[in-house]
C-alpha cells in the first residue's frame, strides 16, 4: 500500500514548524542572556513615572519615567514594555546600562524579564506543540498497522 500524501506532509508541516519554534526559543534564550547581563552590569538609580503615554491612539500603556545618572544628566525616557500597574508619581529603581546612559529600564519583572521569558516559552509550546503532534501521527500509524489482520468478532 502506497503511502497517501498526508502521511508525507504532516511530519513535513511539523519539522518546519518545530524548526521556527526552536529558533523563536533559541531567540528568546539568547535575549534571557543579555538582559541577565544588563541586570548584573546596570547601575541602579531612583526614578519616577511622570506620564502614562499611548502610541498612536493604541490601548497599549507605556510608562515615561524620568532618573537623573551617575553624570548629574536628568533622563526622561518611555518604557518599550507597556505595563498599566505603574501610577504616575510612583517612585521607582531604574537600571541604566553604565556604557549608554539612553538604555534604561524600570527595575520591574514585568519591564525587564518578561518579555524574553514569554518569548523563549512562546517558541518551547510552539515546537513542543509539533512535537507531540508527530508523536501522535505516529502512534496513530502504528495502531494502523497492527489492526490490520485482526478480525473482529461478534
Amino acid at each position: 500500500m502506497k503511502p497517501t500524501a498526508a502521511a508525507f506532509l504532516v511530519p513535513v508541516f511539523c519539522m518546519t514548524f518545530i524548526i521556527i519554534g526552536g529558533a523563536i526559543a533559541m531567540g528568546g534564550l539568547i535575549w534571557l542572556f543579555r538582559t541577565a547581563s544588563f541586570v548584573s552590569r546596570s547601575d541602579k538609580f531612583s526614578g519616577q513615572v511622570i506620564a502614562m503615554e499611548r502610541a498612536n491612539g493604541s490601548r497599549w500603556v507605556y510608562p515615561v519615567f524620568t532618573f537623573t545618572d551617575s553624570a548629574n544628566n536628568v533622563r526622561t525616557q518611555r518604557s518599550g514594555i507597556s505595563v498599566r500597574s505603574f501610577k504616575v508619581g510612583e517612585r521607582l529603581t531604574i537600571l541604566c546600562d553604565p556604557a549608554d546612559s539612553w538604555h534604561a529600564e524600570i527595575d520591574s519583572f514585568q519591564t525587564v524579564w518578561r518579555p524574553p521569558l514569554e518569548v523563549t516559552g512562546g517558541g518551547l509550546l510552539f515546537g513542543g506543540f509539533s512535537w507531540l503532534m508527530i508523536l501522535l501521527v505516529k502512534v496513530t500509524a502504528k495502531r494502523g498497522k497492527s489492526k490490520k489482520g485482526v478480525r473482529l468478532v461478534r
